[in-house]
């Protein structure tokens, strides 16, 4: 008794079916809505969202700044031939975990065709380097964890509704707390779409 996911005693894993977003009936989790594939919180876009954050995206980095990140994009091209293959960066990596290389993989190949070209690469550093800066703004303990509470107190979104959904919406684990690689992942879709 007990013993397989989703029947555990004290109620955790996963519900019925074993597959993470198959909750029984009645248990949905209130928040985003799907419209079309987009996804629409309280009436607001991904985009107007990270708007109220202040993100400005591709449009707000210097010329420089994306000089800076496909100079780094040719160091981590060892083989020269303009793109990254998944074995080049996250198997033969030498900076940061495997782990880590994988999760960067997988966020810049925004076309899914399993190679980071170096436009996909200056396109995610962008995103993620200023929604980093974003997220330790708001990080007011610097544990490098974001809570609801955190978020309110940023005043970066004025409607209290609002912020409760969108921290909803980011905290994909529903644990309370973002922590950088969770709040990405959201962040990064977001300003893709």
């Amino acid at each position: 008794e007990g013993g397989e996911r989703g029947n555990r005693p004290d109620g955790r894993g996963r519900p019925e079916g074993g597959e993470r977003g198959n909750r029984p009936e009645g248990r949905e989790r209130p928040g985003p809505k799907e419209n079309e594939g987009e996804v629409i919180i309280k009436g607001h876009s991904p985009q107007q969202i990270l708007g109220l954050f202040g993100f400005k995206g591709v449009k707000g980095v210097s010329e420089t700044q994306r000089a800076s990140y496909r100079r780094t994009f040719g160091f981590t091209d060892t083989n020269r031939d303009g793109k990254h293959s998944r074995e080049e960066y996250v198997e033969n990596g030498r900076y940061m975990t495997p782990q880590a290389r994988a999760g960067i993989f997988q966020a810049s190949d925004s076309n899914g065709d399993d190679v980071v070209s170096e436009d996909e690469y200056v396109e995610n550093r962008i995103i993620t380097d200023e929604a980093k800066e974003i997220f330790s703004a708001m990080d007011t303990n610097k544990d490098s964890k974001l809570t609801a509470k955190e978020l309110l107190a940023s005043k970066k979104i004025a409607d209290k509704a609002l912020a409760g959904e969108v921290f909803k919406a980011l905290d994909t684990n529903s644990d309370g707390t973002l922590v950088i690689p969770e709040y990405l992942r959201v962040w990064g879709r977001w300003a893709r779409s």
